[in-house]
């Protein structure tokens, strides 16, 4: 039987460090509660070394027990238990969100790798050209370091010294009529590299089925001490049980009904281009869908190989997404806290909003463009072969305010 030596945990408070914890008669389910990551040091005397274990290999078994880990641990009895060679270092770095206008940045539609005349169409501008003359910055830096969103969704980039280029970015803010761009820094954790999905790496998990009932992607790069993050449609999707999750030595998995897929297009179809998507018109209306199309190969392999679909390797072998939910006041489009907000702020249906935060009688105000959650109908339908949906919201609620919260990324080594 194991026997409880110690813990390291990370606690869910904001910008929180390793630290040494007594959980030995903490009740199991509080302990998931309360750590985002959590290292027990255990002994067993038929083992002649202590060992470590990666605590969060149980939740899916134990996350609701309500006895102690003293408890758990006599119940597990001799069980094999997940271990690891280390524990991890007690440094925990974090990536960091800006405004891309309050740090500096100037934002400029381009068509990238192209020299154009001044008197080009501005229709043509299908592209954003990103540059900081200000602090003389090497934007090499934002390819290598940081992901781009533009209006709440992020883009394929690409970089030089001198300027980086946010793909299809120009068209996105035309289509919205808007203009805010985010700037989200892995500066402190660890340099990223990003890979298009290829439409012919992109398969059913089994022969015979559909890309609707579960995804295998493959990348070439190597993935060993790297953590990742994919981004479909300009939404972050991260590791979870049964919705995505590394299936082989190059492979992925993708559960695409257990991220909001409809409710995505249907949210993103106001901001971002999604032609390439090959939608049928609708005589009905421009809000109309087949499901069948909708949820069809080829259109599921166009969705996830769009100018806001990629994957993005961070090379950290460890990388803990946290929750911080914030208040959202009764003004449309505003939130409150507490702290200096620095951290990617999440609404609705998953979009990064970008914010603009006001220090104001001891607390941050921070204001958003669209902070409401549709109540689409198709939500409440499941959805059925030759189904016809829209985008219509329920008449007795159609909107909700979003629920915010930050995405605290945090990054460590083992």
């Amino acid at each position: 039987m194991y026997s409880y030596e110690r813990a390291l945990g990370l606690s869910r408070s904001i910008g929180s460090q390793w630290e040494e914890v007594d959980l030995e008669d903490n009740i199991v389910f509080d302990i998931f509660q309360n750590y985002s990551k959590v290292y027990l040091v255990l002994n067993n005397s038929v083992l002649a070394d202590d060992v470590f274990v990666d605590f969060d290999e149980l939740k899916p078994l134990y996350s609701s027990y309500n006895g102690t880990l003293a408890e758990l641990l006599v119940l597990i009895g001799n069980t094999n238990l997940p271990t690891v060679d280390s524990l991890p270092d007690t440094l925990v770095k974090f990536a960091r969100y800006s405004d891309a206008v309050r740090v500096g940045y100037k934002i400029k539609p381009c068509i990238a790798g192209t020299v154009l005349p001044d008197n080009y169409p501005a229709e043509g501008l299908v592209d954003l050209k990103i540059t900081r003359d200000l602090y003389k910055t090497d934007m090499q830096l934002v390819q290598d370091y940081c992901m781009v969103s533009v209006n709440g969704y992020y883009h394929w980039t690409d970089a030089n010294t001198d300027a980086a280029y946010a793909y299809d970015g120009g068209k996105t803010m035309r289509k919205s009529k808007l203009n805010h761009l985010g700037i989200l820094s892995f500066l402190d954790i660890g340099k990223l590299t990003k890979i298009k999905l290829k439409a012919a790496d992109i398969k059913p998990v089994t022969v015979g089925t559909t890309l609707r009932d579960k995804i295998n992607f493959t990348v070439e790069e190597d993935l060993e001490n790297k953590s990742y993050i994919l981004v479909i449609g300009g939404y972050m999707v991260f590791p979870g049980r049964d919705v995505f999750w590394r299936s082989g030595q190059n492979g992925f998995t993708l559960d695409i009904n257990r991220i909001s897929y409809k409710e995505r297009v249907f949210e993103s179809t106001k901001y971002i281009d999604l032609e390439p998507l090959g939608l049928t018109k609708s005589t009905s209306g421009d809000n109309v869908y087949d499901v069948d199309e909708l949820y069809s190969d080829e259109v599921i392999k166009k969705y996830m190989t769009l100018s806001q679909s990629f994957l993005v390797l961070v090379d950290i072998p460890n990388l803990v997404a946290n929750k911080i939910f914030v208040r959202h006041s009764a003004l449309p489009g505003m939130f409150t806290t507490y702290q200096d907000p620095n951290y990617p702020l999440i609404v609705n249906y998953g979009k990064v909003a970008e914010y603009w935060k006001t220090h104001e009688d001891g607390h941050w105000a921070v204001t958003v463009q669209d902070s409401y959650l549709r109540n689409y109908v198709a939500s409440s339908q499941r959805p059925k072969e030759g189904q016809v949906i829209t985008d219509n919201v329920l008449g007795s609620k159609p909107f909700y305010h979003s629920r915010g919260y930050f995405l605290e990324l945090a990054g460590y080594k083992t």
